[in-house]
C-alpha cells in the first residue's frame, strides 16, 4: 500500500514458495539479499534504480525452490489508491528461481484518479538458475496522476528462460 507492504491485505502464509519482506527475512534469506540486491542495477547506467536503492526501506523476496513448478501465478499488487498527499514510492522485488523451477509472476500497479501526484519507481531484479523458467507480466493500470518508472534486470544461467509481457494502459509516464 503506497509503497509499503500491507501485511493485513497480503496472503503470505501457506504458499508453495518463499515470499518474505526484507525486514522479516531469515539469516539465510538476509545473506541472499545482501549478496544479490543491487548487483544487476548498481551502475550509473540505471539512475532511477540507484534512486530506488538509495531510498530503499523495504522490499519483497520471492524464491521458487529447486525443481518446483507452480501451477498458479504469483500476484504482487502495488496499490497507490489511498494517498491523501503527493508522494514517491520506491517498491523493490528480488526474485530467485532455483534450478529447473517454474513460475508465472504477475506484477500489477494500481491507483485511483485524484489530485495527488504520485511518482513510483519500481525495481525488479530476477536471478534464474540453470533450466529455470519465469513468465513475468507487468500490468500498469495507474491513472494520469501517476508517473511510473520501472526497471527489470534479469540474470540467466544456462538454459534458463525469461519471458516478459508489459502492459501500460494509463498513467502520465
Amino acid at each position: 500500500q503506497n509503497g509499503v507492504l500491507d501485511v493485513q491485505r497480503s496472503q503470505l502464509d501457506g504458499l508453495p514458495f518463499e515470499v518474505v519482506p526484507f525486514s522479516q527475512a531469515s539469516g539465510e534469506q538476509q545473506e541472499f539479499i545482501r549478496q544479490h540486491l543491487g548487483t544487476l542495477v548498481g551502475s550509473q547506467d540505471h539512475p532511477f534504480a540507484l534512486l530506488n536503492t538509495g531510498w530503499l526501506q523495504e522490499g519483497l523476496l520471492i524464491r521458487i525452490a529447486k525443481e518446483q513448478r507452480l501451477d498458479k501465478p504469483i500476484q504482487v499488487v502495488f496499490d497507490h489508491s489511498e494517498a491523501s498527499n503527493s508522494y514517491t514510492a520506491q517498491p523493490r522485488l528480488l526474485v530467485q528461481v532455483e534450478h529447473h523451477g517454474e513460475a508465472v509472476l504477475i506484477e500489477q500497479h494500481l491507483a485511483q484518479p485524484g489530485n495527488t501526484e504520485i511518482f513510483t519507481n519500481t525495481v525488479t531484479e530476477v536471478f534464474m538458475a540453470e533450466g529455470a523458467k519465469l513468465t513475468h507480466y507487468q500490468l500498469n493500470l495507474e491513472p494520469e496522476n501517476v508517473l511510473h518508472v520501472g526497471n527489470v534486470q534479469v540474470s540467466l544461467a544456462a538454459h534458463a528462460q525469461y519471458e516478459s509481457h508489459q502492459f501500460s494502459l494509463a498513467g502520465k509516464l
